[in-house]
């Protein structure tokens, strides 16, 4: 078993979400086998985190799963987050776009390292 670093993304919306796009990138500690149980893994537990709840204003705050971005062996506690960044975007749907890509792209290298796509979950 390795220890592997996941920055995950998820997107912040009140209400209709007519407000600049928000984004929080946390990045977890995971014990794993390999890279592709770290990310199916690490995917399993940002839907497990995925949540809402109304605010102050009665307006429903929720906390969207988007992907995973960035997967690195470390040498280290399972599932602790090390940091998490609230982002602030205008262009939230190229924001989306550019977390998906990145996710493809790691899906993809982790494909190509291990010759085995199809054990790479889909939610």
């Amino acid at each position: 078993m390795n220890y592997y670093s996941c920055k995950l993304i998820f997107q912040l919306t009140t209400g209709m979400g007519l407000h600049t796009g928000q984004f929080d990138e946390q990045q977890v500690l995971l014990l794993s086998s390999d890279k592709i149980s770290a990310f199916n893994k690490a995917k399993k537990h940002a839907y497990d985190k995925e949540f809402q709840f109304k605010n102050g204003e009665s307006e429903w705050v929720r906390w969207t799963f988007l992907g995973v971005i960035e997967i690195r062996q470390i040498y280290m506690f399972d599932l602790e987050e090390w940091t998490s960044n609230i982002m602030e975007d205008n262009q939230v749907l190229n924001f989306i776009r550019l977390v998906e890509l990145r996710e493809k792209v790691l899906k993809e290298s982790l494909s190509k390292a291990l010759g085995n796509l199809t054990s790479i979950t889909h939610h």
